[in-house]
C-alpha cells in the first residue's frame, strides 16, 4: 500500500498540531477501509478489484484527513496477499493433485498406443 498526501498550506496549524502521528492515523484509516472491503470478495475478485477498492479508500481517507489539514492525492494497493492459512491449503491441494496425476495410469497414452498398433 502507498499513500501520496501533503499538508494543506492554509491548514498548517491543523496539520501539525491536531495529530501527533499523522502517518499512523493515515495508515489506520487505510487499513480500516481495506478491511471493510476485501472480506466481501473472493480471491479472484480481490485481485481484480484492488484499483476500485483503492479509489474507495482514497475517497474516504480524503474526507477524514481534510479536517486535520492533509490532502490525499492517491492511494495505491500494490499487492493483495492472501492469508498464510489459505496459501497453505492451496499448496496442499496442488500437491495432492500433482500426486494423483503422477500416480494415475496414463490411460490416454495407452489407448493411443494400442490403437496405433492395430
Amino acid at each position: 500500500m502507498a499513500v501520496q498526501y501533503f499538508a494543506i498550506q492554509e491548514k498548517a496549524y491543523e496539520a501539525f498540531y491536531k495529530l501527533t502521528n499523522h502517518r499512523g492515523q493515515i495508515t489506520s484509516y487505510v487499513f480500516d477501509g481495506i478491511r471493510s472491503s476485501f472480506p466481501k470478495l473472493d480471491l479472484d475478485s480481490a485481485f481484480e478489484s484492488k484499483d476500485s477498492v483503492a479509489k474507495n479508500v482514497q475517497e474516504q481517507l480524503a474526507a477524514q484527513m481534510e479536517e486535520y489539514g492533509y490532502r490525499i492525492v492517491n492511494v495505491l494497493i500494490i499487492d493483495v496477499e492472501p492469508d498464510s492459512k489459505y496459501i497453505y491449503v492451496l499448496h496442499a491441494v496442488l500437491f495432492v493433485l500433482l500426486l494423483l496425476l503422477l500416480l494415475t495410469p496414463r490411460t490416454a497414452s495407452a489407448t493411443l498406443n494400442s490403437s496405433h498398433i492395430s
